[in-house]
Protein backbone atom coordinates (compact mmCIF):
# COMPACT_ATOMS: atom_id res chain seq x y z
CA UNK A 1 0.00 0.00 0.00
CA UNK A 2 1.58 3.13 -1.48
CA UNK A 3 1.39 5.94 2.01
CA UNK A 4 1.21 9.48 1.03
CA UNK A 5 3.58 12.02 2.81
CA UNK A 6 1.18 13.13 5.48
CA UNK A 7 -0.01 9.40 6.56
CA UNK A 8 3.61 8.19 7.06
CA UNK A 9 4.40 10.96 9.19
CA UNK A 10 1.12 10.39 11.48
CA UNK A 11 2.10 6.73 11.54
CA UNK A 12 5.87 7.36 12.32
CA UNK A 13 4.81 10.04 14.99
CA UNK A 14 1.83 7.36 16.87
CA UNK A 15 4.34 4.80 16.63
CA UNK A 16 7.48 7.10 18.02
CA UNK A 17 5.07 7.77 21.16
CA UNK A 18 4.93 3.79 22.00
CA UNK A 19 8.69 4.31 23.99
CA UNK A 20 9.29 5.08 26.82
CA UNK A 21 6.13 4.82 28.51
CA UNK A 22 5.30 1.66 27.00
CA UNK A 23 1.55 1.79 26.24
CA UNK A 24 0.15 3.68 23.07
CA UNK A 25 -0.47 7.38 23.18
CA UNK A 26 -3.52 9.06 23.93
CA UNK A 27 -5.38 11.25 21.47
CA UNK A 28 -4.83 14.24 23.68
CA UNK A 29 -0.67 13.45 23.55
CA UNK A 30 -1.01 12.87 19.83
CA UNK A 31 -2.71 15.98 19.29
CA UNK A 32 -0.63 17.82 20.92
CA UNK A 33 2.45 16.58 18.80
CA UNK A 34 0.62 16.79 16.04
CA UNK A 35 -0.08 20.64 16.32
CA UNK A 36 4.02 21.41 17.09
CA UNK A 37 5.54 18.52 14.88
CA UNK A 38 3.54 18.38 12.12
CA UNK A 39 1.50 21.71 11.71
CA UNK A 40 -1.77 19.46 11.78
CA UNK A 41 -4.68 21.38 13.45
CA UNK A 42 -7.85 19.30 12.85
CA UNK A 43 -5.94 16.01 14.64
CA UNK A 44 -9.15 14.32 14.40
CA UNK A 45 -10.05 14.59 10.57
CA UNK A 46 -5.91 13.51 9.76
CA UNK A 47 -6.52 10.09 12.02
CA UNK A 48 -9.87 9.37 10.37
CA UNK A 49 -8.33 9.97 7.24
CA UNK A 50 -5.82 7.07 7.66
CA UNK A 51 -6.64 3.60 6.02
CA UNK A 52 -8.52 1.37 8.62
CA UNK A 53 -6.12 -1.15 7.43
CA UNK A 54 -3.89 0.81 9.44
CA UNK A 55 -4.64 2.40 11.90
CA UNK A 56 -7.47 1.26 14.85
CA UNK A 57 -11.06 3.32 14.44
CA UNK A 58 -12.50 4.10 18.14
CA UNK A 59 -16.64 2.77 18.25
CA UNK A 60 -17.70 5.86 18.91
CA UNK A 61 -17.53 8.61 16.04
CA UNK A 62 -14.36 10.25 16.57
CA UNK A 63 -11.59 9.77 19.16
CA UNK A 64 -11.50 11.45 22.97
CA UNK A 65 -8.99 12.47 25.25
CA UNK A 66 -8.27 9.57 26.87
CA UNK A 67 -8.98 6.93 23.98
CA UNK A 68 -5.46 5.17 22.92
CA UNK A 69 -4.13 5.66 19.60
CA UNK A 70 -3.27 2.34 18.23
CA UNK A 71 -1.76 0.98 14.71
CA UNK A 72 -2.69 -2.13 13.40
CA UNK A 73 -0.03 -4.64 12.80
CA UNK A 74 0.19 -3.23 9.01
CA UNK A 75 0.08 -0.21 10.49
CA UNK A 76 3.31 -1.02 12.21
CA UNK A 77 4.65 -2.31 9.60
CA UNK A 78 4.50 0.35 7.64
CA UNK A 79 6.62 2.75 10.08
CA UNK A 80 9.96 3.66 10.52
CA UNK A 81 11.51 0.25 11.86
CA UNK A 82 8.08 -1.21 12.19
CA UNK A 83 9.22 -4.15 10.12
CA UNK A 84 12.43 -5.10 12.19
CA UNK A 85 9.46 -5.05 15.10
CA UNK A 86 7.73 -7.39 13.43
CA UNK A 87 9.92 -10.02 12.57
CA UNK A 88 11.11 -9.76 16.67
CA UNK A 89 7.79 -10.47 17.67
CA UNK A 90 7.66 -13.32 15.15
CA UNK A 91 10.77 -14.60 16.80
CA UNK A 92 9.37 -14.06 20.04
CA UNK A 93 6.25 -16.38 19.11
CA UNK A 94 8.41 -18.54 17.77
CA UNK A 95 10.45 -18.81 21.46
CA UNK A 96 7.13 -19.30 23.07
CA UNK A 97 5.61 -21.76 20.65
CA UNK A 98 9.29 -23.55 21.91
CA UNK A 99 8.40 -23.18 25.25
CA UNK A 100 4.93 -24.80 25.30
CA UNK A 101 6.59 -27.49 23.44
CA UNK A 102 8.59 -28.50 26.59
CA UNK A 103 5.82 -27.72 29.14
CA UNK A 104 3.83 -30.71 30.22
CA UNK A 105 -0.07 -29.98 29.69
CA UNK A 106 -1.06 -29.73 33.84
CA UNK A 107 -1.37 -26.99 34.48
CA UNK A 108 -2.75 -25.94 31.48
CA UNK A 109 -1.27 -22.27 31.30
CA UNK A 110 1.44 -20.94 31.62
CA UNK A 111 3.69 -17.80 32.03
CA UNK A 112 6.51 -16.45 29.80
CA UNK A 113 8.31 -13.10 31.28
CA UNK A 114 10.60 -10.57 29.34
CA UNK A 115 13.57 -11.74 31.71
CA UNK A 116 13.52 -14.96 30.68
CA UNK A 117 13.07 -14.12 27.27
CA UNK A 118 16.53 -11.75 27.24
CA UNK A 119 18.33 -14.19 29.22
CA UNK A 120 17.69 -16.76 25.93
CA UNK A 121 18.96 -13.64 23.59
CA UNK A 122 21.56 -13.02 26.26
CA UNK A 123 20.08 -9.59 26.68
CA UNK A 124 20.66 -7.79 30.04
CA UNK A 125 17.84 -5.82 31.44
CA UNK A 126 19.92 -4.49 34.35
CA UNK A 127 19.46 -5.77 38.27
CA UNK A 128 16.59 -7.84 39.13
CA UNK A 129 14.53 -5.64 41.87
CA UNK A 130 14.38 -6.40 45.45
CA UNK A 131 12.08 -8.30 47.08
CA UNK A 132 11.14 -4.86 48.87
CA UNK A 133 8.05 -3.55 46.60
CA UNK A 134 10.36 -0.98 44.10
CA UNK A 135 8.49 2.44 44.13
CA UNK A 136 7.79 3.16 40.08
CA UNK A 137 10.51 5.50 38.59
CA UNK A 138 9.84 6.83 35.22
CA UNK A 139 11.68 4.68 32.32
CA UNK A 140 13.95 7.29 30.86
CA UNK A 141 14.54 8.37 34.08
CA UNK A 142 16.08 4.99 35.27
CA UNK A 143 19.90 4.57 35.48
CA UNK A 144 20.86 1.88 33.38
CA UNK A 145 23.86 0.98 31.11
CA UNK A 146 23.09 1.78 27.47
CA UNK A 147 22.95 -1.96 26.43
CA UNK A 148 20.42 -2.42 28.74
CA UNK A 149 18.48 0.19 27.77
CA UNK A 150 17.96 -0.45 24.39
CA UNK A 151 17.45 -4.01 25.82
CA UNK A 152 13.98 -2.56 27.84
CA UNK A 153 13.14 -0.69 24.42
CA UNK A 154 13.00 -3.82 22.66
CA UNK A 155 11.19 -5.69 25.86
CA UNK A 156 8.47 -2.41 25.03
CA UNK A 157 8.05 -3.03 22.27
CA UNK A 158 7.17 -6.49 22.24
CA UNK A 159 4.88 -5.94 24.90
CA UNK A 160 3.00 -3.29 22.85
CA UNK A 161 2.83 -5.61 19.55
CA UNK A 162 2.35 -8.37 21.59
CA UNK A 163 -1.02 -7.45 23.16
CA UNK A 164 -2.40 -6.36 19.19
CA UNK A 165 -1.14 -10.25 18.01
CA UNK A 166 -5.50 -12.03 18.49
CA UNK A 167 -5.70 -14.27 21.35
CA UNK A 168 -2.22 -16.36 22.16
CA UNK A 169 -2.16 -14.99 25.36
CA UNK A 170 -5.00 -14.69 28.44
CA UNK A 171 -3.40 -12.08 30.35
CA UNK A 172 -0.71 -9.79 30.65
CA UNK A 173 1.09 -7.03 32.68
CA UNK A 174 4.18 -5.64 33.81
CA UNK A 175 5.54 -5.00 37.41
CA UNK A 176 6.05 -1.61 39.02
CA UNK A 177 9.84 -1.63 37.89
CA UNK A 178 8.56 -0.61 33.96
CA UNK A 179 6.96 -1.73 31.00
CA UNK A 180 9.57 -3.20 30.38
CA UNK A 181 9.35 -6.02 32.89
CA UNK A 182 6.29 -7.65 31.56
CA UNK A 183 4.70 -11.50 31.50
CA UNK A 184 2.12 -12.67 29.51
CA UNK A 185 0.00 -16.13 30.16
CA UNK A 186 0.01 -18.11 27.20
CA UNK A 187 -3.00 -19.35 25.82
CA UNK A 188 -2.11 -22.88 24.57
CA UNK A 189 -4.57 -23.82 21.99
CA UNK A 190 -4.81 -20.59 20.81
CA UNK A 191 -1.06 -20.35 20.37
CA UNK A 192 -1.01 -23.05 17.66
CA UNK A 193 -1.70 -20.55 15.04
CA UNK A 194 1.55 -18.97 15.45
CA UNK A 195 3.75 -22.36 15.33
CA UNK A 196 4.39 -21.54 11.32
CA UNK A 197 5.13 -18.26 11.64
CA UNK A 198 8.82 -17.61 10.74
CA UNK A 199 8.53 -13.33 10.13
CA UNK A 200 7.01 -10.55 10.07
CA UNK A 201 4.99 -11.32 6.85
CA UNK A 202 3.39 -14.20 8.69
CA UNK A 203 2.11 -12.06 11.33
CA UNK A 204 0.43 -10.05 8.89
CA UNK A 205 -0.61 -13.31 6.65
CA UNK A 206 -2.60 -14.28 9.69
CA UNK A 207 -4.09 -11.28 11.25
CA UNK A 208 -5.86 -10.97 7.09
CA UNK A 209 -7.06 -14.44 7.78
CA UNK A 210 -8.79 -13.75 11.18
CA UNK A 211 -9.83 -10.45 9.61
CA UNK A 212 -11.55 -12.69 7.27
CA UNK A 213 -12.80 -15.39 9.08
CA UNK A 214 -14.89 -13.18 11.54
CA UNK A 215 -18.13 -12.77 10.66
CA UNK A 216 -20.10 -9.65 10.10
CA UNK A 217 -22.23 -10.57 12.82
CA UNK A 218 -23.73 -13.80 14.56
CA UNK A 219 -26.99 -14.36 13.33
CA UNK A 220 -28.84 -16.45 16.29
CA UNK A 221 -27.54 -13.85 19.00
CA UNK A 222 -28.43 -11.01 17.47
CA UNK A 223 -32.70 -11.83 18.00
CA UNK A 224 -34.49 -10.18 20.60
CA UNK A 225 -34.84 -12.08 23.80
CA UNK A 226 -38.52 -12.40 23.07
CA UNK A 227 -40.37 -12.81 20.41
CA UNK A 228 -42.56 -9.29 20.16
CA UNK A 229 -41.17 -8.13 17.20
CA UNK A 230 -41.00 -3.79 17.24
CA UNK A 231 -43.61 -2.46 15.00
CA UNK A 232 -42.94 0.53 12.77
CA UNK A 233 -46.38 2.45 11.06
CA UNK A 234 -45.08 3.61 7.24
CA UNK A 235 -47.58 6.40 5.68
CA UNK A 236 -47.62 5.97 2.15
CA UNK A 237 -47.49 9.26 1.43
CA UNK A 238 -50.60 10.29 -2.07
CA UNK A 239 -51.27 6.46 -1.57
CA UNK A 240 -54.47 5.75 -0.44
CA UNK A 241 -54.27 3.13 2.32
CA UNK A 242 -55.93 1.83 5.27
CA UNK A 243 -54.81 1.79 8.82
CA UNK A 244 -54.19 -1.86 8.35
CA UNK A 245 -51.95 -1.77 5.29
CA UNK A 246 -50.25 0.96 6.73
CA UNK A 247 -49.02 -0.86 9.59
CA UNK A 248 -45.85 -2.90 8.81
CA UNK A 249 -43.91 -4.96 10.92
CA UNK A 250 -40.36 -4.40 10.81
CA UNK A 251 -38.02 -6.57 12.46
CA UNK A 252 -35.84 -4.36 15.42
CA UNK A 253 -32.04 -4.27 14.29
CA UNK A 254 -30.02 -5.84 17.03
CA UNK A 255 -26.97 -4.22 17.73
CA UNK A 256 -23.70 -6.52 16.18
CA UNK A 257 -21.13 -7.87 18.68
CA UNK A 258 -18.47 -5.13 17.96
CA UNK A 259 -21.17 -2.22 19.13
CA UNK A 260 -21.93 -4.46 21.93
CA UNK A 261 -18.04 -4.49 23.44
CA UNK A 262 -17.67 -1.31 22.49
CA UNK A 263 -19.27 -0.44 26.76
CA UNK A 264 -16.41 -3.11 28.27
CA UNK A 265 -12.92 -1.80 29.01
CA UNK A 266 -10.57 -1.65 26.65
CA UNK A 267 -8.32 -4.88 28.11
CA UNK A 268 -11.31 -6.82 28.30
CA UNK A 269 -13.01 -6.28 24.56
CA UNK A 270 -9.27 -7.03 23.08
CA UNK A 271 -9.13 -10.27 25.21
CA UNK A 272 -13.03 -11.56 24.08
CA UNK A 273 -13.76 -10.42 20.66
CA UNK A 274 -12.20 -13.40 18.86
CA UNK A 275 -14.23 -15.63 21.09
CA UNK A 276 -17.22 -13.95 21.28
CA UNK A 277 -17.24 -13.30 17.19
CA UNK A 278 -16.87 -17.54 16.97
CA UNK A 279 -19.84 -17.63 19.15
CA UNK A 280 -17.49 -18.94 21.96
CA UNK A 281 -19.23 -17.51 24.91
CA UNK A 282 -18.16 -19.90 27.63
CA UNK A 283 -14.66 -19.44 26.70
CA UNK A 284 -14.56 -15.63 26.45
CA UNK A 285 -16.44 -15.61 30.15
CA UNK A 286 -13.57 -17.92 31.12
CA UNK A 287 -10.67 -15.54 29.74
CA UNK A 288 -12.28 -12.41 31.33
CA UNK A 289 -12.66 -13.38 34.99
CA UNK A 290 -9.11 -15.33 34.90
CA UNK A 291 -7.73 -12.05 33.38
CA UNK A 292 -9.45 -11.13 36.90
CA UNK A 293 -7.93 -12.91 38.64
CA UNK A 294 -4.41 -12.74 37.00
CA UNK A 295 -5.04 -8.55 38.35
CA UNK A 296 -4.87 -9.37 41.29
CA UNK A 297 -2.21 -11.48 41.32
CA UNK A 298 -0.21 -9.09 39.84
CA UNK A 299 -0.86 -6.32 42.18
CA UNK A 300 -0.60 -8.43 45.01
CA UNK A 301 2.58 -10.06 44.14
CA UNK A 302 1.76 -13.49 44.21
CA UNK A 303 1.61 -14.72 40.72
CA UNK A 304 1.38 -18.45 42.31
CA UNK A 305 -1.82 -18.17 44.13
CA UNK A 306 -4.78 -18.58 43.47
CA UNK A 307 -8.78 -18.88 44.60
CA UNK A 308 -9.34 -18.26 48.26
CA UNK A 309 -6.35 -17.60 49.47
CA UNK A 310 -5.39 -15.10 46.71
CA UNK A 311 -8.22 -13.28 47.66
CA UNK A 312 -7.41 -13.43 51.35
CA UNK A 313 -4.07 -11.94 50.77
CA UNK A 314 -5.92 -9.20 48.61
CA UNK A 315 -8.38 -8.25 50.84
CA UNK A 316 -8.20 -9.33 54.24
CA UNK A 317 -4.78 -9.84 55.58
CA UNK A 318 -3.17 -6.43 56.67
CA UNK A 319 0.23 -5.44 54.62
CA UNK A 320 1.42 -3.78 51.58
CA UNK A 321 -0.20 -6.40 49.48
CA UNK A 322 -3.44 -5.81 50.43
CA UNK A 323 -5.75 -4.03 48.32
CA UNK A 324 -7.87 -1.15 49.59
CA UNK A 325 -10.45 1.36 47.62
CA UNK A 326 -12.15 2.60 51.04
CA UNK A 327 -11.00 3.58 54.72
CA UNK A 328 -14.17 1.27 56.05
CA UNK A 329 -13.14 -1.55 57.13
CA UNK A 330 -16.44 -3.94 56.51
CA UNK A 331 -15.53 -2.81 52.59
CA UNK A 332 -12.65 -5.39 52.59
CA UNK A 333 -15.30 -8.40 53.75
CA UNK A 334 -17.17 -7.26 50.76
CA UNK A 335 -14.92 -6.72 48.05
CA UNK A 336 -13.49 -10.77 49.77
CA UNK A 337 -17.06 -12.06 48.42
CA UNK A 338 -17.20 -10.43 45.91
CA UNK A 339 -14.76 -11.56 43.69
CA UNK A 340 -14.93 -14.83 45.52
CA UNK A 341 -18.01 -15.54 44.27
CA UNK A 342 -17.16 -13.71 40.87
CA UNK A 343 -14.24 -15.72 40.15
CA UNK A 344 -15.58 -18.96 41.61
CA UNK A 345 -18.80 -19.13 39.67
CA UNK A 346 -17.60 -17.74 36.13
CA UNK A 347 -13.99 -18.54 36.19
CA UNK A 348 -13.75 -21.72 38.53
CA UNK A 349 -16.85 -23.47 36.94
CA UNK A 350 -15.47 -22.97 33.25
CA UNK A 351 -11.21 -23.97 34.35
CA UNK A 352 -12.15 -27.79 35.52
CA UNK A 353 -14.91 -29.68 33.09
CA UNK A 354 -15.48 -29.86 29.77
CA UNK A 355 -19.24 -28.47 30.35
CA UNK A 356 -19.57 -25.77 32.96
CA UNK A 357 -22.62 -26.48 34.93
CA UNK A 358 -23.88 -22.64 34.16
CA UNK A 359 -23.57 -22.49 30.35
CA UNK A 360 -23.80 -18.77 28.43
CA UNK A 361 -25.93 -19.38 25.61
CA UNK A 362 -26.87 -15.69 24.55
CA UNK A 363 -24.58 -13.06 23.56
CA UNK A 364 -26.80 -10.22 25.68
CA UNK A 365 -26.12 -13.04 28.61
CA UNK A 366 -22.30 -12.93 28.04
CA UNK A 367 -21.74 -9.26 27.44
CA UNK A 368 -23.78 -8.47 30.90
CA UNK A 369 -21.03 -11.08 32.54
CA UNK A 370 -18.41 -9.73 30.70
CA UNK A 371 -19.05 -6.01 31.91
CA UNK A 372 -19.27 -8.14 35.28
CA UNK A 373 -15.57 -8.81 35.20
CA UNK A 374 -14.88 -5.26 34.09
CA UNK A 375 -16.92 -3.66 37.42
CA UNK A 376 -13.89 -6.03 39.06
CA UNK A 377 -11.22 -4.95 37.55
CA UNK A 378 -12.62 -0.90 37.82
CA UNK A 379 -12.42 -1.22 41.82
CA UNK A 380 -9.38 -2.73 41.66
CA UNK A 381 -8.28 0.50 39.57
CA UNK A 382 -9.63 2.13 42.87
CA UNK A 383 -6.77 0.66 44.94
CA UNK A 384 -5.59 3.39 47.36
CA UNK A 385 -2.09 1.93 46.94
CA UNK A 386 -1.71 2.63 42.83
CA UNK A 387 -4.20 5.76 42.47
CA UNK A 388 -3.50 9.33 42.54
CA UNK A 389 -3.39 10.48 46.14
CA UNK A 390 -3.70 13.90 47.78
CA UNK A 391 -1.35 14.64 50.55
CA UNK A 392 -2.12 17.80 51.41
CA UNK A 393 -3.68 21.13 50.07
CA UNK A 394 -2.47 25.41 50.47
CA UNK A 395 -4.27 28.04 48.99
CA UNK A 396 -1.87 30.74 47.98
CA UNK A 397 -4.53 33.32 46.94
CA UNK A 398 -8.37 33.88 46.48
CA UNK A 399 -8.39 31.65 42.80
CA UNK A 400 -6.13 29.05 42.81
CA UNK A 401 -5.62 25.92 45.17
CA UNK A 402 -2.03 23.87 45.40
CA UNK A 403 -2.56 20.03 45.58
CA UNK A 404 0.08 18.11 47.11
CA UNK A 405 -0.03 14.90 45.40
CA UNK A 406 1.35 11.49 45.04
CA UNK A 407 1.55 9.16 42.13
CA UNK A 408 -0.10 11.56 40.02
CA UNK A 409 1.54 11.96 36.04
CA UNK A 410 0.65 14.95 33.44
CA UNK A 411 -2.56 13.51 32.52
CA UNK A 412 -4.13 13.61 36.09
CA UNK A 413 -7.00 15.57 35.86
CA UNK A 414 -8.33 17.33 39.23
CA UNK A 415 -12.48 17.36 40.17
CA UNK A 416 -14.11 19.53 42.47
CA UNK A 417 -17.57 18.63 43.92
CA UNK A 418 -17.43 15.85 40.60
CA UNK A 419 -16.94 18.85 38.25
CA UNK A 420 -13.81 19.26 36.42
CA UNK A 421 -11.41 21.49 37.72
CA UNK A 422 -8.87 23.98 35.06
CA UNK A 423 -4.84 22.36 35.64
CA UNK A 424 -2.94 25.96 35.94
CA UNK A 425 0.59 24.18 36.51
CA UNK A 426 2.00 20.92 37.60
CA UNK A 427 4.80 20.55 39.59
CA UNK A 428 7.47 18.12 41.19
CA UNK A 429 4.79 16.48 43.40
CA UNK A 430 1.85 19.58 43.22
CA UNK A 431 -0.82 20.53 40.98
CA UNK A 432 -2.52 24.04 40.86
CA UNK A 433 -5.99 24.40 39.82
CA UNK A 434 -8.16 27.34 39.30
CA UNK A 435 -11.00 28.12 42.10
CA UNK A 436 -12.77 31.15 40.23
CA UNK A 437 -16.05 30.59 41.01
CA UNK A 438 -16.35 27.99 43.43
CA UNK A 439 -17.79 28.92 46.78
CA UNK A 440 -16.05 29.34 50.29
CA UNK A 441 -17.07 26.29 51.87
CA UNK A 442 -16.28 22.29 52.47
CA UNK A 443 -15.25 20.90 49.01
CA UNK A 444 -14.48 17.32 47.66
CA UNK A 445 -11.44 16.80 45.52
CA UNK A 446 -11.02 13.86 43.14
CA UNK A 447 -7.78 13.01 41.17
CA UNK A 448 -8.74 10.79 37.96
CA UNK A 449 -5.66 9.36 35.87
CA UNK A 450 -7.33 7.01 33.18
CA UNK A 451 -9.20 4.24 34.74
CA UNK A 452 -7.83 5.07 38.05
CA UNK A 453 -9.60 7.30 40.55
CA UNK A 454 -9.09 8.45 44.08
CA UNK A 455 -10.76 8.47 47.00
CA UNK A 456 -12.33 11.61 47.87
CA UNK A 457 -10.78 14.33 49.88
CA UNK A 458 -12.47 17.34 51.76
CA UNK A 459 -11.19 20.44 51.39
CA UNK A 460 -12.02 23.38 52.76
CA UNK A 461 -11.97 26.94 50.21
CA UNK A 462 -11.17 30.36 51.78
CA UNK A 463 -11.16 34.16 50.68
CA UNK A 464 -7.89 36.18 52.03
CA UNK A 465 -6.47 32.87 52.65
CA UNK A 466 -3.77 33.42 55.18
CA UNK A 467 -5.18 36.43 56.15
CA UNK A 468 -7.26 35.67 59.06
CA UNK A 469 -8.36 32.50 58.47
CA UNK A 470 -8.06 28.63 60.70
CA UNK A 471 -6.88 25.75 59.07
CA UNK A 472 -8.41 22.21 59.89
CA UNK A 473 -5.65 19.77 60.18
CA UNK A 474 -6.40 16.18 59.67
CA UNK A 475 -2.94 14.67 58.90
CA UNK A 476 -0.61 13.94 62.17
CA UNK A 477 3.39 13.81 61.87
CA UNK A 478 2.56 16.52 59.50
CA UNK A 479 5.91 18.62 59.21
CA UNK A 480 5.12 22.58 59.34
CA UNK A 481 7.37 25.18 58.31
CA UNK A 482 7.65 29.07 58.84
CA UNK A 483 7.15 29.89 56.07
CA UNK A 484 6.14 28.98 52.10
CA UNK A 485 9.57 27.67 51.08
CA UNK A 486 9.35 25.27 53.79
CA UNK A 487 12.61 25.34 54.71
CA UNK A 488 13.17 26.41 58.50
CA UNK A 489 11.00 24.18 60.65
CA UNK A 490 8.36 25.27 62.72
CA UNK A 491 8.84 24.42 66.62
CA UNK A 492 5.22 24.44 68.28
CA UNK A 493 5.62 24.58 71.93
CA UNK A 494 2.97 23.08 73.99
CA UNK A 495 0.05 24.78 75.29
CA UNK A 496 -0.66 25.25 79.39
CA UNK A 497 -3.96 25.69 80.41
CA UNK A 498 -3.77 27.88 83.56
CA UNK A 499 -6.74 27.97 86.20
Amino acid sequence: MALGEQEQQILDLIYGLVYPQGTWPTYRTVDLHMDKRLDIGDTQAALLSVSEELLKRPWQVGFYDNDEVRLTLRGVNACQGGRDDLDALASFLGWVCSREAQTPVDPPDFMVTSREYAEALGLDLGPVPDAQPPQPTPPGQQSVSPEAARARETMIHLRVLGMLVPSFWQSAGHSQEGPWDWTFVIDRRRLRRYREVRGGADLLRIEEELEQSAPLAVAPALQPETDTPDVQTILAGDVSTTAEDARVVVPSPRPGYETMLSVLREDVAALCTAAVSQERYDDAIFDAFRHVEAEVQRRTGLPDVIGSRLLQHAFMEEGPRQIKVTHRQGDQQRLYEMFGAAIGLHRGDRAHKDKPALICRTLQECVRLLAHACVLLDLLDRDMAVTPTILGYAQRDDDTLTLRVERATPTTRVLIDERPCPVLRRGLGTITVSTVGIPTDEHDVVLIDGSLQSPSTPIWLVRAAGLGNWYRVEEVNMPLYTNQDCIEPLVLQPVVHVT
